[in-house]
């Protein structure tokens, strides 16, 4: 599932920006709760960091 978070956050920030998009908007277009991204983040920030260290420079 983490993956899967980081996988649509991947395809929702360049579409509605970091700063915009919520974390209901990623779980929504997963069907999950919110929960569920607090069980493998601490915050967007640090989903954001986890994205950088997978992504090519």
């Amino acid at each position: 599932m983490k993956e899967t978070i980081v996988e649509q956050s991947i395809e929702l920030f360049p579409n509605k920006g970091f700063k915009e998009t919520s974390i209901q908007d990623i779980m929504d277009e997963l069907n999950v709760t919110k929960g569920t991204f607090y069980y493998y983040f601490k915050s967007k920030e640090e989903l954001l960091m986890d994205i950088q260290t997978i992504l090519p420079n």
